[in-house]
């Protein structure tokens, strides 16, 4: 359970602290910040905001840094002069990816319908956000994964500029598979009751 938020220059949060409890409830009036403080925790829980994918929007725009403290664990983003992300806990420096999983939580905003009405892509973010909150073996063959794809991708573009040889792609494919079938694995292992 919460017990502490504390966010500095966040969305449009210059100052704010709480102690939370059981039941802690946030009121005031459209565009203060209420959902700020949500995605603040989700940003903690999961490592990425549920409303942008662009860190660099979390920051005030008065200024070139924001940081969330949610009990022991603490992010600091810089967007000048380049973007730059640190994670804490308890003080000791991590990567973000490790804080995946230590707070779990799942958001249900307005926005949330997308899972269901919108595109498979909204799926998809959705259920990787939710078992690698679980599981780091699937975070971590995500992660592999989306990097391979990468590299399968601009290695196609190699070829299609006809600088690179269609028999490359045979390294990467297998590592896509390899990264696929894990991830496949985990995600039927999850959805199965």
């Amino acid at each position: 359970m919460l017990k502490h938020i504390e966010l500095e220059n966040f969305r449009n949060h210059q100052k704010f602290r709480a102690d939370l409890n059981n039941t802690s409830i946030f009121i005031g009036l459209n565009a203060s910040g209420k959902t700020s403080i949500l995605e603040a925790i989700s940003l903690v829980s999961s490592g990425r905001s549920f409303r942008t994918d662009d860190k660099k929007n979390l920051v005030n725009y008065n200024t070139d840094y924001a940081r969330v403290v949610v009990d022991t664990l603490e992010i600091f983003i810089q967007k000048n002069p380049r973007l730059l992300i640190q994670a804490k806990r308890a003080g000791v420096k991590k990567k973000l990816s490790e804080f995946i999983g230590t707070l779990q939580s799942v958001v249900f905003s307005p926005e949330t319908i997308d899972i269901i009405i919108g595109a498979p892509a909204d799926r998809r973010r959705f259920l990787d956000i939710m078992i690698s909150q679980s599981d780091k073996e699937y975070l971590q063959a995500l992660s592999q994964y989306t990097k391979v794809r990468r590299q399968r991708n601009g290695l196609l573009e190699l070829i299609k500029q006809g600088r690179a040889k269609i028999s490359e792609l045979d390294f990467w494919d297998i590592e896509l598979e390899k990264y696929g079938r894990i991830i496949t694995k985990k995600e039927l292992k999850q959805l199965t009751f």
